[in-house]
């Protein structure tokens, strides 16, 4: 790790400086600062520094930003890939990032799939570690080799205020270039070096990298809030590429299309499924050949032999289905449900077929494989440990599942009824076209993600208020062309607890107006970052009482915060960062009294800092960076003895006395450049913190010596600016530098 200590003042310009180049470079290293004891570089990301702008490194471009979410997206379904040796006893595995157990950042696996290689009937695996034909030779028991995949635990609380916090510490970087020097760090580094992984099925060596990487803090920012919502969202499919099983068929393996002779031969049937399928779909579009209705429905009665031999079973007298073995918990077990559920799936596969097939078919349209086994298990070649996704539609054991475990994969509902339904389609697929009203009559699902399906267009069908059960909702990277109002009906499922709209290149809108029923939502998140939104806040967003997490930010928000936002007294989490949200902070925020993030950063907000913010007792991420605000900080500030992370650079007209942050014991970044601060550094600042500590205090008017507390602690500084001050001479000294 190296650090850079800014050593420069107005008065006494003593900074050693070097060429343009070097600086830069030294700069750019310095903003890729890792936590002390972190032996690894491999995935800082420098910040680019311009020494126009004094430096103010910047938040990722939003041009970056689909990459780095992507990597974030990677790197926790790699995580939830190294679960595999606690897997046999279902008792989790906790990743820390300090690596001695106490700073947890994730723990496994609950929420995660259970999937048993060897007894695992539908797919032949290929693992990095052998076949499973191979595990059953060498003795392997049916249970002895498990993979967690699939579902990642929702985030925590911790991980979501981490990941706020390190992009606003990136954010804060703020070197310039004619006042820094790189301090060399030549001290030893260990024999712990992160070597390239050679062994795909190394479960230590990837623990070891995945450990290593979480103790970079730089690095963190890629654990996307994505992951909150889409770790928010307890569904997480990462990764492209991978080896395709026999369950996976290529282009080339489409299903033919049925000829018109084939219609003539089953007439009868024909006709039965048309007046079953004819309750969610017109007739004019199942009699259109153009159509993908026509098309799904001549599937049905021509080729799946499933769909078909219900029909043909049926009740002479009633004309009733067989029921299925035992259906679905939400569904029912009627033989209709069946057929509708397999038509549903086979319009969606046809309707998302207009340029061209899918890459891989993920077994859709199997005619002989219950619509369960409608998912291909990826071995993913961008990470080497060996681990499997499910990728297409997957349902899951009924019941609630308990601490430690995980909910268990279903194939068909042999055993018992299906307990619930997800739609997991996380890599490019080469799904082109739009999603067809009829998808919304897939009763029993519980979780839609799809992410990266660029060549989707139109918008979301307003069928999928259907989906009374639907607990999460996520569309992620999507195309240009997939846009469009979200559905109001969405916000009022029952069930609904998270939807997620990330870096989409298309541009999303709420609705006008919600109907909303008092009582019967549950929305625990809303996060809809990078999407395109523009107009106000809108005001129904305070109907909903239960929301922890809300996360508005990267838009183009206007007008001032809505009051009734302040009545979301359960809101833990406040994203409104880079918009252009205006007007001073309304008095009603200062009821938020759970709220543990507040970041407002990249606004035009104005007004002085408001003295209930000192109210917030929970608080423990504040960022105001990047506004209009002016005047002193309140007195009250002294009272958020939780507060770690403070960002107010760039407001340009606050001054004054910092010393409310002089009692603050977990104060670890105190992020004040570019202000007109006017005081000394409070001699106990810092003082009772004993962990890693960023500090920016460049281009105020600060004056005196830096605080014998800072002195004291400089093995503990990450970062230290001071540069465009009025400090003495002597502010800081060179055993000071060798010392950080």
């Amino acid at each position: 790790s190296s650090t850079a200590v800014s050593k420069n003042n107005d008065q006494n310009n003593q900074a050693e400086t070097t060429n343009e180049e070097s600086a830069a470079a030294d700069a750019v290293e310095a903003a890729s600062t890792t936590v002390k004891g972190s032996n690894t570089r491999e995935n800082n990301q420098a910040t680019t520094v311009d020494d126009k702008s004094a430096g103010a490194a910047s938040n990722v471009h939003k041009e970056n930003n689909q990459a780095a979410a992507a990597d974030a997206d990677e790197e926790s379904a790699a995580t939830a890939a190294v679960v595999r040796d606690a897997s046999t006893t279902n008792a989790g595995l906790s990743i820390d990032a300090n690596g001695d157990g106490s700073c947890p950042l994730i723990t496994f696996p609950p929420g995660a799939y259970r999937i048993n290689r060897p007894g695992y009937h539908g797919e032949i695996y290929e693992a990095a570690s052998g076949s499973a034909n191979e595990s059953q030779n060498n003795g392997g028991d049916a249970t002895d080799d498990i993979a967690f995949e699939g579902f990642v635990p929702d985030p925590t609380r911790e991980q979501v205020l981490r990941q706020q916090a390190e992009e606003m510490l990136r954010s804060a970087i703020t070197l310039d270039d004619s006042a820094v020097r790189a301090i060399d760090d030549n001290r030893e580094i260990g024999n712990d070096n992160v070597s390239d992984v050679e062994d795909s099925g190394s479960n230590s060596s990837a623990v070891g990298d995945l450990q290593r990487y979480l103790k970079s803090p730089i690095s963190l920012i890629f654990l996307t809030l994505l992951l909150l919502s889409t770790i928010a969202l307890g569904v997480a499919f990462g990764g492209s590429g991978g080896k395709i099983s026999n369950g996976s068929s290529s282009v080339g393996d489409q299903p033919s299309q049925p000829s018109v002779s084939c219609i003539i031969d089953v007439q009868d049937r024909y006709d039965h499924a048309k007046s079953i399928v004819s309750g969610i779909t017109p007739l004019e579009a199942l009699e259109n050949t153009t159509f993908p209705q026509n098309k799904a429905l001549e599937w049905i009665v021509c080729q799946d032999k499933i769909s078909s031999k219900l029909i043909d079973d049926r009740d002479p007298s009633t004309g009733l289905l067989p029921k299925q073995a035992h259906g679905t918990k939400v569904g029912g077990d009627s033989g209709e449900a069946q057929v509708l559920r397999r038509y549903a799936l086979a319009t969606f596969f046809f309707a998302t077929s207009e340029q061209g097939p899918w890459n891989e078919k993920w077994n859709f349209l199997s005619e002989n494989m219950h619509e369960c086994a409608w998912h291909h298990s990826k071995t993913r070649q961008n990470f080497p440990y060996g681990d499997f996704d499910p990728l297409g539609f997957v349902c899951i054991y009924p019941g609630p599942v308990l601490s430690g475990e995980a909910p268990k994969i279903m194939l068909d509902d042999t055993e018992t009824e299906i307990g619930g339904m997800n739609w997991n389609f996380r890599i490019p697929n080469n799904l082109t076209g739009t999603i067809p009203p009829e998808f919304g009559h897939i009763e029993g699902m519980t979780g839609i993600v799809l992410e990266n399906q660029k060549g989707l267009h139109g918008s979301l069908p307003t069928t999928i208020s259907n989906m009374k059960n639907l607990r999460s909702l996520a569309i992620l990277f999507a195309g240009p062309d997939f846009v469009g109002v979200i559905p109001s009906s969405v916000f009022t499922i029952p069930t609904i607890e998270w939807i997620s709209f990330h870096f989409n290149e298309g541009t999303w809108e709420f609705p006008p107006s919600i109907q909303y029923k008092p009582g019967k939502n549950s929305l625990l998140g809303l996060s809809m970052r990078f999407c395109g939104l523009s107009g106000t806040i809108p005001s129904f967003i305070s109907e909903f009482k239960s929301l922890t997490g809300l996360d508005f930010s990267e838009n183009s928000l206007e007008g001032t915060i809505p009051d009734s936002l302040g009545s979301l007294t359960s809101l833990e989490y406040l994203n409104l960062h880079d918009n252009n949200l205006n007007g001073t902070l309304q008095q009603s925020l200062g009821q938020l009294s759970s709220l543990a993030a507040m970041a407002f950063g990249k606004n035009n907000f104005q007004g002085t800092l408001p003295s209930w913010l000192g109210n917030l007792l929970k608080l423990r991420l504040l960022d105001l960076s990047y506004n209009k605000f002016e005047g002193a900080i309140p007195t009250t500030f002294s009272q958020l003895s939780s507060l770690e992370y403070v960002s107010l650079q760039h407001n340009t007209n606050l001054y004054g006395s910092i010393s409310a942050f002089e009692p603050l014991n977990s104060l670890s970044s105190l992020l004040l450049y570019s202000n007109n601060f006017n005081s000394t550094i409070p001699s106990g600042l810092f003082s009772n913190f004993t962990g890693q500590i960023f500090a920016d205090f460049g281009h105020n008017n600060f004056t005196g010596k830096l605080p014998q507390s800072l002195s004291q602690r400089a093995s503990n500084i990450s970062y230290l600016a001071i540069m465009g001050n009025s400090f003495d001479a002597d502010a800081v000294d060179d055993v000071f530098c060798d010392q950080v």
